[in-house]
């Protein structure tokens, strides 16, 4: 009877495993893009003649 379940059991415990990696990389990559977006929001080119 438990030999039956723990093949679920490892299933349920992989999928809450793995939605969390994908939840990580995901706050990760939006981070990557917030700062890249800042990244390009900072840059200026300087003027040839100062004010």
């Amino acid at each position: 009877m438990i030999a039956e379940s723990v093949p679920a059991a490892e299933a349920t415990v992989w999928t809450m495993l793995f939605s969390r990696i994908d939840e990580s990389l995901n706050a990760l990559r939006i981070a990557i893009e917030i700062t890249a977006a800042g990244i390009d929001d900072a840059k200026v080119r300087p003027t040839l003649r100062p004010r």
